[in-house]
């Protein structure tokens, strides 16, 4: 959907009664109407003097209207994390600049700024938020259109019981094929490059997510173990899938 992006000037009223139309005019001049069922007065006014990004229909209407924040995503291309991230931005079709953390500059600035000093970390107009579930709940708030989080509590109890699955168990296996598994191993050494930054920070975390991989137990099975475990998880999911075009529903 096209989009538009500057301050908002003021909010006219075009007409009356069920023909009344609210329109929304930026500082440029460019005018979006939107019907009175779609978007309170109140609302409208609460952005005059803000800049704001305006998702335009196909007519030319103001179909959607938010605060301009600009995002910095401090990533990593292969982190799952990283990539869950994306995902959720990607998916409600918000702007961002990814910052690739290995840069020197960026790495310093993340070190310097973050308390955990790790990726994914989402800076929000100068304020940073670290942890991808953390993220995931900030863009939420900020950008609520398309949900992610179910309004029904049961289902927002198993999408949270999803994500943690993932977070905390399907990690692991990934970590395991990314790192360990001799096939995953190019991949990385192309992830970190050549630089020798890059090399440095490859080696090192080599040797600590072997560590940690090791230690949660699924470092210490055999190859076919791993594998085994990796295929009952992906028939749970297909189970859970059966019938249905999401895990939870009609929608992502």
């Amino acid at each position: 959907m096209p989009t538009a992006i500057g301050v908002v000037g003021a909010v006219e009223t075009v007409g009356s009664g069920a023909g009344e139309l609210r329109v929304v005019r930026l500082t440029d001049g460019r005018k979006f109407p939107t019907s009175w069922e779609s978007h309170s007065r109140s609302l409208l006014e609460s952005f005059v003097g803000q800049e704001v990004t305006i998702e335009v229909s196909p007519m030319g209407f103001l179909s959607n209207i938010a605060p301009l924040v600009r995002l910095r995503l401090f990533d990593w291309g292969p982190s799952p994390f990283c990539m869950k991230v994306r995902a959720v931005l990607d998916y409600k079709g918000v702007r961002y600049e990814r910052v690739p953390v290995l840069g020197p500059s960026s790495l310093r600035e993340l070190m310097r700024r973050s308390p955990v000093g790790k990726v994914p970390a989402l800076d929000f107009d100068g304020r940073l938020v670290v942890d991808s579930t953390d993220i995931a709940h900030e863009i939420e708030r900020l950008f609520p259109e398309p949900a992610i989080v179910p309004n029904e509590a049961r289902l927002r109890g198993l999408s949270h019981a999803l994500e943690d699955w993932a977070d905390e168990a399907l990690y692991f296996i990934g970590l395991y094929f990314q790192w360990i598994d001799p096939r995953g191993r190019p991949m990385v050494r192309r992830a970190f490059g050549s630089s020798p930054l890059g090399v440095v920070a490859r080696v090192f975390y080599q040797h600590r997510i072997a560590a940690q991989v090791r230690g949660q137990g699924t470092g210490r099975k055999s190859a076919e173990q791993v594998a085994a475990d990796l295929r009952r998880e992906l028939d749970a999911l297909a189970g859970m899938l059966e019938g249905r075009p999401f895990l939870l529903g009609d929608t992502p």
